[in-house]
């Protein structure tokens, strides 16, 4: 199917007048996302919802099976949702400035990311499975509460931008992160900040 211009649709009922013409839907300052609407939407590729009064996003949007960009900003919401490490085709994935503490282990589900943005929140730990996202190239997780950050970060070949800025690791962890970083094979190409 053609799609001719990357027009970005900004309410759900916008959308609604073109379902299958929609492929980018930017829905900013709702009060409401009611379940089951989004689900019609089965061509979108970008969803970005941010500044939303919601605290729980609709579990529709784990069946939209053509969505690589995915972008939850600045939403009261406390708890990783469950069906979120299901959409292994998203490739960009960005959780900021929420409430959430906890990364689930199952976000080693998501074997196609390539960008990873956890910035601007509570998270306390970077879960060792994050090593399975061989294909990430970029993560950031500035500003939050990590205290440290996984060996097993390593293990991830064409990553070539970490971001740790502002959180609260001891001088210790801070020179140890630079000292490994800065020696890793790969970080000829790499821009690491911590």
């Amino acid at each position: 199917m053609f799609f001719p211009q990357k027009k970005w649709f900004t309410s759900i009922e916008e959308a609604e007048c073109e379902p299958l013409a929609v492929r980018q839907l930017r829905l900013w300052n709702q009060d409401l996302l009611p379940d089951g609407r989004l689900c019609r939407f089965v061509n979108l590729h970008s969803l970005d919802i941010r500044w939303c009064n919601i605290a729980q996003l609709p579990e529709d949007i784990a069946r939209l099976d053509k969505l690589r960009s995915l972008h939850i900003l600045n939403l009261p919401l406390d708890t990783w949702p469950h069906w979120l490490c299901s959409m292994t085709g998203l490739r960009d994935l960005a959780i900021r400035g929420t409430d959430i503490v906890d990364i689930p282990q199952e976000i080693g589900h998501l074997v196609n990311l390539r960008k990873l943005d956890l910035s601007n929140g509570y998270f306390q730990e970077i879960p060792p499975e994050l090593a399975r996202l061989k294909k990430l190239k970029q993560f950031s997780a500035s500003d939050n509460f990590l205290a440290s950050i996984p060996d097993e970060l390593d293990q991830l070949p064409g990553l070539t931008s970490l971001n740790f800025v502002l959180n609260i690791f001891a001088p210790a962890e801070r020179e140890r992160l630079k000292a490994k970083y800065n020696r890793t094979r790969l970080l000829r190409s790499r821009s690491i900040h911590v």
